[in-house]
């Protein structure tokens, strides 16, 4: 078990950080959809190396204009996002749950 557990942990650690520019709007420069969708993309390769698959649900609140509310979930950790499409909602999600993981 130990074995697996430092094998585990070595490929964690391959995994890229945040995007630098996920800092950068504070800067004036907005999150591009490349952005964001990076943070869903990272929660399912942590979920293929650890066995588990990241949760998503989205929820439309509001029609005109659209915004919908995501939720990912990942090992007991849930975080919301909103955006104009379901996409951007559960990219802003993954990215809350992300960020939440590596504190």
């Amino acid at each position: 078990m130990d074995q697996i557990q430092q094998i585990l942990e070595d490929h964690l650690q391959q995994i890229p950080d945040p995007p630098a520019s996920s800092t950068l709007p504070e800067q004036g420069r907005p999150e591009t959809d490349a952005d964001l969708a990076r943070y869903t993309s990272l929660l399912k390769e942590m979920g293929d190396i650890q066995g588990v698959v990241p949760q998503h649900t989205e929820t439309m609140i509001q029609q005109t204009p659209p915004i919908w509310r995501g939720t990912a979930s990942y090992r007991g950790v849930s975080a919301v996002g909103e955006g104009k499409g379901k996409k951007e909602a559960r990219h802003r999600a993954s990215k809350e749950v992300y960020l939440l993981l590596h504190r």
